[in-house]
């Protein structure tokens, strides 16, 4: 099994679970007091709310605060947990909080968990005034959180024997829920608490990145191993993954951006089920012991890649068991395959066997903790983070012990072919030879990158200084004409935010292309300037009459590219050019390089302050 195809999996058989008993708990509850009480003295640490209070359904989502204060339907929770599963409704718990302290006592409310759409807490008086409300959730951008972190949290502030009712209204944007476990701790508490967490994802991610660096040196060193290509990859989407699931992806990467999280979520879910299927394909060499299994896993891959899709199908929860439904498949295969491969003396397949029992048993916990079968402690709080960081640690091993065993296969296959060294000696030397010119065609290659914009293809601001004093010192020698324009996207910045930035390295990709596929001459440049800006140096060869005409030209392919831009006052993307020409009549002073993009600059902005979508030029 995969440690994601875990996570889904009890993920969700915890959905459906919770969704069956809270239907029979319901049905076989009666009507809870209004309220549950709970008083906070001055030795309050902590207290499970869920288990101190009430909770409620609302399974059409309509009801207001008034609605639900007044309903009957509300019933005491059995576990820690506010359940989940699917429903287009609203879940909502309260409790009564009073402070016993004997001075005034501020407290968190912390739902332990990143992975909620939308969620409100409103503090209500006893006389049903609502005193404070805040949302959370992370289909909310985190500026609208009162108090940004990696878990869903809330300030609850009392005065002396002041009491309040917490009213938690949780809500999903397409209907899956994922059950929290709200808890209310004192500052000093939630402190500690934070600190203990804290530690243990540094030491869990830290060691997701010291294998996932440690097996991509060894990949290196063995000249693309696929099996350790694969491990490789699966650590880097399963670390992702992980990573995005406890929110620390939303947290410090994309706080301002929701959709993120779903997107990157899914795809790493799916992508790990690939990698980790293809590993285990290689590492226990199913095609050749296991040629019955091999194309059932075949198809299990195949449908997990295409699962990599399923974000387009729009929302999370479709995606999320479409995604569940391959990698349940992909684990119940690639076990079968490990099992048969057990029976048969597979060395390899015994450690990966016993890598995700250990993942087994840590999710078990885990899992059993949100059920509220066990009881909190640090294994069942971390399980899923211990459980995945042994089943990882077991197969880098496994992953060691092939390599030791391939190396010593490789040694007495040296010593047998002793009698050949000639020959050996031979094939070597063709080797280098191979190597070297490989190597060649890698520098010639690199060379090629560092004058290259990566994004864009066309060349960098580096390259175009040198080819700029070149081109000058030549027609200061030869004269004929040197054109240089330089241009850039209108209203980009109104582009990307509206679209988004991949929307907007995407359009960078296509004006670069366009440009580009006009230039014909082999002394024609595409130089990408910085952000939106370009720079286009022509032949010196080219008429200086129709310079003007073809610059037009490049704007209205640029144009052409019917790009939709609501930003744009024009409704479409568009560039404004300023083009320099200098011909061989041109009087004063030989311009140098820093002169001609100064006046190229200064007519672009004339272009931009005429209207834009439009070509300034200056004869120079």
């Amino acid at each position: 099994m995969t440690p994601p195809s875990l996570e889904l999996v009890h993920r969700t058989i915890k959905a459906l679970f919770l969704s069956l008993a809270w239907t029979t708990f319901a049905a076989l509850s009666a009507t809870a007091k209004p309220t549950t009480e709970l008083d906070l003295t001055s030795t309050f640490a902590e207290a499970a709310l869920a288990r101190s209070g009430q909770v409620l359904h609302d399974r059409t989502g309509t009801m207001d605060l008034e609605a639900v204060r007044k309903s009957d339907q509300w019933r005491l929770s059995s576990s820690d947990t506010v359940p989940g599963g699917y429903s287009h409704g609203v879940w909502w718990m309260r409790v009564r909080v009073t402070n016993r302290s004997g001075a005034p006592l501020q407290a968190i409310l912390d739902l332990n968990s990143p992975l909620q759409d939308y969620v409100q807490l409103l503090q209500v008086d006893p006389g049903g005034h609502v005193v404070d409300q805040d949302e959370a959730g992370d289909h909310l951008p985190m500026s609208r959180w009162k108090m940004a972190g990696r878990t869903l949290k809330f300030l609850v502030a009392l005065e002396n024997d002041e009491g309040r009712d917490l009213y938690l209204r949780l809500a999903s944007e397409d209907g899956l829920h994922v059950g929290v476990r709200p808890a209310l701790r004192s500052l000093a508490e939630q402190s500690q608490h934070d600190q203990v967490d804290t530690l243990v994802h540094a030491l869990y991610f830290g060691m997701l990145l010291a294998l996932l660096l440690y097996n991509f040196v060894l990949f290196l060193s063995t000249r693309g191993d696929r099996a350790l290509a694969y491990y490789v990859l699966h650590l880097l989407a399963f670390g992702t993954w992980a990573w995005t699931f406890r929110g620390y992806g939303f947290r410090y990467f994309w706080p301002e951006s929701p959709g993120v999280n779903q997107h990157v979520l899914l795809a790493c879910i799916s992508l790990s089920a690939v990698a980790q299927a293809l590993f285990a394909m290689h590492y226990l060499r199913v095609r050749r012991a296991a040629p019955r299994l091999y194309p059932v896993l075949v198809a299990v891959i195949a449908a997990n890649a295409l699962a990599l899709l399923s974000p387009l199908l729009g929302g999370y929860a479709v995606p999320f068991f479409v995604a569940c439904f391959g990698v349940l498949a992909g684990t119940v295969v690639t076990y079968l395959c490990a099992g048969y491969l057990v029976r048969k003396g597979s060395r390899p397949a015994l450690i990966f066997f016993v890598s995700y029992a250990a993942l087994a048993l840590g999710v078990t916990m885990y899992l059993l903790r949100l059920l509220g079968v066990l009881t909190p402690n640090f294994m069942t709080e971390y399980g899923f983070e211990v459980g995945s960081a042994l089943q990882m640690l077991i197969l880098a091993l496994g992953l060691a012990d092939q390599m030791n065993t391939l190396r010593e296969q490789k040694l007495e296959a040296e010593r047998q072919a002793a009698a050949a060294q000639t020959a050996l000696v031979n094939r070597l030397d063709a080797l280098v030879k191979e190597r070297t010119h490989e190597l060649e065609q890698l520098n010639a290659k690199l060379g090629e990158l560092s004058i290259k914009d990566e994004l864009t293809g066309a060349y960098n601001k580096r390259h175009f200084t040198e080819v700029i004093r070149t081109e000058l010192a030549r027609h200061g020698r030869q004269g004929g004409v040197l054109s240089f324009c330089m241009f850039d996207v209108d209203f980009f910045k109104a582009y990307n935010d509206r679209y988004g930035h991949p929307a907007g390295d995407e359009v960078l990709r296509k004006v670069a292309a366009t440009v580009s596929a006009r230039l014909r001459r082999r002394d024609d440049r595409l130089f990408r300037l910085g952000g939106e800006e370009f720079g286009v140096l022509l032949s010196v060869d080219r008429p200086a009459n129709t310079v003007a005409q073809y610059v037009d030209g490049l704007r209205q392919a640029i144009e052409d590219l019917a790009v939709i831009h609501e930003g744009s006052r024009f409704g479409k993307l568009t560039a404004s050019f300023g083009l320099v020409i200098l011909d061989s009549t041109s009087q004063g002073e030989p311009l140098d390089p820093d002169a001609l993009y100064t006046l190229a600059d200064r007519r672009l902005y004339e272009a931009k302050r005429n209207g834009r979508n439009r070509v300034e030029v200056q004869l120079a």
